[in-house]
């Protein structure tokens, strides 16, 4: 009989275990491809993208919350390790071409790629088409210049630079021997650094393994006079200054286009913040809002706005994504509400017991009696949840207050304050 208890304390204890782990479970949601599941903090999920939708190719994964690890946005086969929060994300398509260049030849008739004595032509690794071009550069080699072409023919992209996008896949092998910033540059013309856009995208920024950078021209200030023309495009060029000897690097399907994704919306995570004082202004204890990818938050009202009526005050925040995200994330714009009060005390201490009312809940239309320790006459105040006082009176030597009409439905502050003490309290009205 002993045995046979021990077993039943042993199973007990087991699943209580399992209840536990199930309990500290998270559940992932994987949009346009398989890896949904519940799965617990540190676990590894493998998750595989769609077939990519006719005309079109794989791009990369966008979380729309949580922020996991994954092996590689770009990889449309993966693996995600689950944080301690529920996870989201969503696989994201590109269009298939028309390409500015397929980079499937080292020599087109649309030009020929530098610097050739380190190019090749890479037909086994590449992301479309039936090649890719490959530069390992060698020790002692001086130049930053990685891949660079000048077109013969002027090339009408036929996009606007206020929505147009220079889209292209780049790998390298240790994003560690870029120099500062991998740097992009398009130009019209014949005249380097006229009429041109450049792109300095920093290191962190660069995942070893291949990278689709999505590069918006409308996020390039352009100098005075600096007035590239995309009806007529003549030269490409990626270099990285002060990048280290051996690098290893190659270039993928460019194209210039008017993104037509659906974006997927950012998480900006912004509860209601704390009661304020009347006449307080506004700072970062109040505009705190954050988000799971990186950009800019933009607070209206802004930061040190005096708030100088007792109200329930809206404030927004619109998120802008940084410029390498802005292809696939919408610009968002999240509100809360704060309360602006005459006193902190009416919200911090709504049940403090240093007196009574009754009845509570108190009917529409009726009459509420006090009790109050002391023989001080009190000015009686009564405030809705939004920090408005609704009626004021002094509190008559019967103890009571007829109502009737006055306070609808709802919950209440009644204060009564004195000449040394403010006592709060909250009244239902039913």
């Amino acid at each position: 009989m002993k045995n046979y208890y021990l077993i039943f304390v042993a199973a007990i204890m087991l699943l209580c275990v399992q209840i536990s782990v199930n309990a500290a479970d998270f559940v992932l949601t994987v949009t346009g491809g398989t890896g949904s599941g519940t799965y617990a903090s540190g676990a590894v999920a493998n998750i595989v993208a769609d077939v990519a939708p006719s005309g079109q190719v794989f791009d990369r994964w966008v979380f729309n919350n949580g922020t996991p690890v994954l092996g590689s946005i770009y990889n449309a086969t993966t693996s995600l390790t689950m944080p301690a929060s529920v996870v989201a994300i969503t696989a994201l398509y590109m269009p298939d071409g028309p390409y500015l260049d397929d980079c499937d030849a080292l020599v087109s008739a649309n030009g020929t790629w530098n610097p050739a004595a380190t190019l090749a032509l890479n037909t086994t690794d590449m992301v479309q088409g039936t090649g890719c071009l490959e530069n390992n550069v060698p020790a002692g080699t001086t130049s930053s210049s990685q891949f660079s072409k000048t077109f013969p023919t002027a090339i009408n992209t036929g996009v606007s630079a206020a929505t147009g996008v220079l889209r292209l896949r780049y790998w390298v092998e240790n994003a560690a021997l870029l120099g500062a910033n991998l740097s992009i540059e398009l130009r019209s013309g014949s005249t380097a650094d006229i009429n041109e856009y450049q792109w300095n995208i920093v290191k962190a920024n660069v995942v070893n393994g291949w990278n689709n950078f999505n590069l918006r021209f409308s996020a390039i200030v352009l100098a005075a006079g600096n007035v590239p023309d995309l009806t007529a495009i003549t030269w490409f060029r990626i270099y990285s200054s002060g990048f280290t000897a051996g690098l290893k690097a190659k270039l993928d399907g460019i194209m210039v286009l008017e993104p037509t994704l659906t974006k997927v919306d950012p998480v900006i995570t912004w509860t209601n913040p704390a009661d304020v004082l009347v006449n307080s202004t506004l700072g970062s204890t109040q505009l705190n809002a954050t988000s799971n990818i990186g950009g800019t938050l933009v607070y209206n009202p802004l930061s040190g706005t005096a708030l100088t009526v007792i109200e329930t005050k809206p404030l927004s925040v619109t998120f802008n994504p940084a410029n390498l995200h802005a292809f696939c994330y919408n610009t968002v714009t999240k509100t809360v509400d704060i309360k602006v009060v005459e006193t902190l005390s009416a919200i911090d201490n709504p049940t403090e017991s240093t007196f009574s009312m009754y009845p509570n809940p108190l009917k529409s239309g009726g009459v509420v009696n006090f009790k109050v320790d002391g023989t001080e006459n009190y000015d009686v105040k009564i405030m809705n949840m939004n920090g408005q006082t609704v009626y004021t009176a002094k509190l008559n030597s019967s103890h009571t207050l007829n109502v009737n009409g006055i306070l609808k439905q709802g919950v209440y502050i009644v204060s009564l304050v004195s000449n040394t003490s403010t006592r709060n309290q909250k009244l239902f009205v039913e």
